[in-house]
């Protein structure tokens, strides 16, 4: 069987004009210059004759009309199946206004505030730096594997409106290396890129650029970032400033991890590679009458002017509000009637690794509970294929955050697309993996894992290798959770023995 091929590519997508930038309620936020470019990047996968295509952009967002262009791009250069290409944005709160035409889950207002208006030019150039990237990692395609590993990173992202709340903090750090010696990173973490608030203007990735920074003079010809359950993290509780120097140092600080993870890497031939793309259907929030938005709007608005008045220096918290209660405002005038939004979400397996890309800006509280019942190695990417609103947790709905404000989708409607994710990914397990993490959901009484300790107990007079899996299930009837990282260990001993 042949081996799996690795093509990429990368090119230059700021803007050489002045253009307003996207990511904060701002008008007239027009670029003055650029700190570091904008790139657009490619990762083109070819295993058995079938290619899968990752493309990930330093904007703010995409949507489905974006990524239809860039799909039908894909199809010109061999990659057929729409199903097999994934677009995305790393969400820079610092690039520029005008790649999106549809505004899924934002008021007609607020959109054209945050987002801009469609800028057909800036897109076009987009698209054709795109096809130009699609093609050069056809041509370079060569022979790979990978390394990856995974490592908790403190001091970089934390739960944006209380940082004493959970959320993810995990990194995966992975390598391909190419049989020509050429290597790539990709890494995945969920954080806002928003070191840079909304009055710099100046083209950047923001923190990602500081990652960039500190690889260079490395071995890797190209550096990826995937954005994860970001919607509830950002560095508003770990950066010192507001500034590039500060970008610079958590984008290093993230780096360092990356480093050190990688010392000790899980190594693999790609064997694998599977795509799923599956749609699911949110109920939207029932709209309250103008008038009812508008007094909310002023109340926040007051608790911001007595904060002001009593003198108090943080008011970021305060701000939110009023935008999240203005931007609430907008999307009652805008959705009127509608009662529910359709969303196209995708998995890309490779091995053991589910990426699951979803086009919305989704809670970590939310994605967290089924990496920690699946394992790590399921890893969810925020801002793919479209840029439907956030998707939060019942928590914060109670507690009426800034995002759930702006959020189309009513209370518990997050719960119900995790369990949907959930059902997809459980499909796409191997048989072996399917049936342990399954029997895994139903054992979470007291007699299912005094049951499930008794198969175990089986298992070791049956003299069954599965000693990685006999300590999970001594962690469930002592830890009273149910731990499932171990059950990987069934398709790790199989990849193993093909490692490098």
């Amino acid at each position: 069987m042949s081996k799996t091929k690795i093509g990429y590519s990368m090119g230059t997508i700021t803007p050489k004009d002045a253009v307003e930038l996207a990511g904060y309620i701002a008008e007239n936020r027009l670029s003055t210059g650029t700190h570091d470019e904008l790139f657009t990047r490619i990762l083109l996968l070819e295993r058995n004759q079938e290619r899968f295509l990752i493309v990930q952009s330093d904007i703010l967002g995409v949507d489905y009309i974006f990524t239809g262009k860039v799909k039908e791009l894909a199809a010109k250069h061999g990659i057929e199946n729409p199903n097999h290409v994934f677009v995305g944005a790393t969400h820079t709160h610092s690039g520029p206004k005008g790649p999106m035409q549809e505004f899924l889950g934002m008021g007609r207002d607020a959109a054209s505030l945050v987002w801009g208006l469609y800028n057909p030019k800036l897109c076009e150039d987009m698209l054709k730096t795109i096809e130009e990237c699609i093609l050069e990692a056809t041509k370079n395609l060569n022979p790979c594997h990978m390394s990856y590993n995974f490592a908790q990173v403190e001091g970089v992202g934390e739960n944006r409106t209380d940082k004493s709340l959970d959320c993810d903090k995990t990194l995966l750090a992975m390598e391909f290396i190419r049989e020509d010696g050429k290597k790539l990173l990709l890494y995945h973490y969920s954080c806002h890129p928003t070191v840079l608030n909304g009055e710099n203007t100046l083209f950047t990735a923001d923190w990602p650029y500081g990652v960039s920074k500190a690889v260079e003079g490395s071995t890797y010809e190209m550096v990826m970032f995937l954005n994860g359950s970001a919607g509830d993290i950002s560095t508003r509780f770990t950066r010192n400033a507001p500034t590039f120097e500060e970008a610079e140092r958590i984008g290093k600080l993230l780096y360092d991890h990356i480093e050190k993870a990688l010392k000790s890497p899980q190594h693999e031939d790609i064997q694998s590679i599977k795509s799923l793309t599956f749609k699911h259907k949110m109920a939207l929030k029932t709209a309250g009458t103008i008038e009812e938005e508008e007094q909310v709007l002023e109340r926040y608005k007051k608790e911001l002017n007595d904060a002001i008045n009593r003198g108090e220096t943080t008011l970021r918290l305060y701000e939110s509000r009023v935008e999240g209660a203005t931007l609430s405002l907008d999307r009652t005038k805008t959705f009127a009637g509608q009662k529910e939004m359709e969303l196209t979400l995708q998995i890309l397996k490779l091995n053991d690794l589910f990426f699951v890309f979803v086009p919305n800006e989704l809670f970590s509280a939310l994605s967290l509970p089924i990496r920690n019942e699946l394992g790590e190695k399921v890893m969810f990417c925020s801002y793919f294929s479209a840029t439907q609103g956030y998707i939060c947790d019942k928590v914060a709905y109670d507690n009426e955050t800034y995002e759930t404000m702006t959020s189309p989708y009513q209370r518990g409607e997050g719960e119900k697309l995790m369990e949907k994710a959930k059902e997809m990914i459980l499909s796409m397990m191997d048989p072996p993996l399917q049936g342990i993490a399954k029997a895994l959901d139903k054992f979470k009484t007291r007699n299912g894992r005094m049951a499930l300790f008794a198969v175990g107990l089986l298992a070791i007079l049956g003299g069954i290798p599965l000693i990685q899996y006999i300590i999970g299930i001594f962690m469930i009837m002592f830890g009273g959770m149910i731990v499932t990282h171990g059950t990987f260990a069934l398709l790790d001993a199989k990849r193993n023995q093909h490692s490098r």
